[in-house]
């Protein structure tokens, strides 16, 4: 008896360390998608007001969908963070309207320079008087010169006319009244001082020994004020984990998937220079902590919306998963930039690795798509078979539905090709940027 009920302790041990190192191809998506809860990152509201209008208003839509609004959550530090952060967000949108005209104006000075320059210098030719054939008046004059710099000024005009509908500091926000609305009654409870003071005690501690999330913020400045709590940036995101924890805990969730626009280290873990998951050390502390989570599971706002169109809304635009990926593509590219004084060698070893990884990860999102259609037709095959005789019809249907999966097959050995290519590629460059070292 002794012995029985060590191994029943010992497998339980074995499948909860399997359970933090699964594959993701090992996860029933389609459950997660269903019945699982959704929380969002302040990140993913502030980018609301970076993204183009079409890609804004998918996201959007997602959020309002029937079959999935009554699924989503944020923290009330993601909240706080949203409102606290949102007019720089706005501010920065409309000072970029300047800074564009500036470049553009200093642009057509610069055209109209090198004009004046090259005019000036074919005019000391004096070839009309000199050369029996190079006449440029016919080709380069006053009115073709005005031509060269005729796209920048209707360019110009063109923002002036939209810095008109942009939004300033002063102005009614609109979209904030609207995420206020959409996540009414699906914002997590203040936490106590006590609890707040307990984090950041805790987070002395972690960020000295780089457990995540959140220490990579360890030089940010300042706080964040909401009655008698100070909410220390710095602990921001450690904060939020722990709301996370809390509310996945007390509401006994199954499926918990983390919307992010945080690309960050100390949640994601990193493997040859592609995001793979959650790290190792965030999914054995929620799975400690709520025993009856089954899949706690990471998205970027890009691979959420490219799930989305499959699962929730196939309206939703290529484009718009793409615009979302490029915004991702930029903080990443402005945190390579900012680690250390790197040469510019790196810099661009960096940037051409990343739009690799996002690449690779692409095309491990569509060999897991295919595989699961893959998996689903063989089950119903084989039950086709089961459930019928020889000479049956249906019979005769399993055995055509052969030749779908020999396609499918066809298709994840053309996707594998492409990794295999794309992963020799990233091995190259990985040795590159190790010789930069």
């Amino acid at each position: 008896m002794h012995t029985f009920t060590l191994n029943i302790f010992n497998r339980k041990k074995m499948n909860d360390l399997l359970k933090i190192y699964r594959d993701s191809n090992q996860l029933d998506f389609e459950k997660i998608w269903k019945e699982g809860t959704f929380v969002f990152d302040a990140n993913v509201l502030l980018d609301l007001y970076r993204l183009p209008e079409s890609a804004k208003n998918d996201l959007l839509g997602v959020l309002q969908n029937d079959n999935f609004k009554d699924r989503i959550w944020i923290g009330f530090q993601v909240f706080l963070e949203y409102l606290s952060n949102r007019l720089s967000v706005i501010g920065d949108q409309k000072n970029m309207f300047a800074k564009v005209k500036t470049a553009t104006l200093s642009t057509i000075e610069k055209i109209n320079t090198i004009n004046a320059e090259y005019k000036s210098e074919i005019d000391n030719h004096k070839l009309s008087q000199r050369h029996a054939l190079i006449n440029p008046e016919h080709f380069l004059n006053d009115s073709s010169f005005k031509k060269s710099t005729k796209i920048f000024r209707k360019f110009v005009k063109h923002l002036e006319k939209l810095e008109k509908q942009q939004a300033d500091v002063n102005d009614s926000d609109k979209l904030r009244d609207l995420i206020t609305t959409i996540f009414e009654n699906k914002i997590g409870s203040t936490l106590t001082k006590e609890e707040l003071e307990d984090i950041y005690k805790e987070g002395v501690k972690r960020y000295a020994n780089k457990i995540p999330p959140g220490y990579m913020d360890n030089k940010k400045d300042g706080s964040y004020y909401f009655k008698e709590n100070e909410y220390i940036r710095k602990y921001g995101d450690l904060t939020f984990w722990k709301e996370i924890i809390k509310h996945a805990k007390k509401q006994k969730l199954k499926y918990l998937v983390l919307v992010t626009g945080d690309v960050k280290e100390d949640w994601w873990e990193e493997k040859r220079g592609r995001k793979i998951s959650a790290r190792k050390e965030l999914l054995n502390e929620i799975y400690t902590e709520c025993p009856d989570l089954e899949v706690f599971y990471l998205y970027n706002t890009s691979s959420f919306l490219q799930f989305a169109k499959k699962e929730i809304d196939n309206n939703i635009k290529d484009s718009s998963i793409d615009e979302t990926f490029k915004l991702i593509s930029n903080y990443y590219n402005e945190r390579a930039i900012k680690i250390g004084d790197i040469s510019p060698n790196k810099k661009e070893y960096l940037k051409q690795l990343y739009s690799l990884n996002q690449s690779i990860s692409t095309n491990h999102l569509k060999l897991q798509d295919v595989n699961s259609q893959l998996s689903k037709l063989n089950l119903y095959r084989d039950n086709l078979y089961e459930k019928s005789n020889p000479l049956d019809d249906i019979r005769e249907l399993a055995h055509n539905l052969a030749y779908t999966e020999e396609e499918y097959t066809e298709e994840i050995n053309e996707i594998q090709n492409r990794l295999n290519l794309d992963m020799e590629i990233q091995k190259r460059l990985i040795e590159k940027l190790k010789l930069e070292e």
